[in-house]
């Protein structure tokens, strides 16, 4: 098995004969290790609809972005979402979408309305922020992609949890600084 180190978890990368047989469980993700996860988030973004409009979902507000990789490889769908009645519960997010493979959440930076529990470690983040990214580790035991989130204070409100994403993912294009509240350029 091969290991691979994030934020001081030692991660078990699949086996060969766990990948074989995940192929019929989930094709789609059986193939994502660590590294090419870390170089998906990495890698320079850009976003293409910067002027993005809020709209009104159930009892949310949500502002979903077009998002693609500078070299134009790669599409990911960059989005906010801030509920209408409670003032922590709010998310901002980034999702790789794979051509005719199903999608991908990187990395999701929740606010502090609710407790998250990673499964595989035990570890129980109790409402406070914390940011989701995706491992191979949990999508090689089946798991998704958001089951795994580290506690942060690199933000308290929907806008500091945007612009820790934009800056942890490499994003630009928002305008003035890469301000994702200023008007775009």
């Amino acid at each position: 098995m091969s290991f691979a180190v994030r934020s001081g978890y030692v991660l078990q990368g699949c086996s060969a004969e766990l990948r074989t047989l995940r192929i019929g469980l989930n094709m789609a993700k059986e193939d994502l290790t660590d590294a090419r996860l870390s170089e998906l988030i990495g890698m320079a973004k850009r976003v293409a609809n910067p002027g993005a409009r809020e709209r009104v979902e159930g009892r949310h507000l949500r502002i979903d972005y077009r998002v693609v990789s500078v070299e134009g490889s790669h599409e990911f769908s960059l989005f906010t979402r801030q509920s209408t009645r409670l003032r922590a519960s709010y998310s901002a997010g980034l999702r790789w979408l794979r051509q005719g493979r199903e999608s991908v959440m990187l990395v999701r930076c929740n606010g502090p309305s609710h407790e998250h529990t990673n499964a595989l470690e035990g570890d129980k983040i109790s409402f406070g922020c914390h940011i989701h990214i995706a491992t191979a580790h949990y999508l090689c035991a089946n798991r998704s992609e958001e089951g795994f989130a580290e506690p942060t204070r690199a933000y308290a409100n929907l806008a500091g949890a945007l612009s820790h994403l934009v800056e942890m993912c490499n994003i630009r294009g928002f305008g003035a600084g890469n301000d994702p509240h200023s008007e775009p350029l």
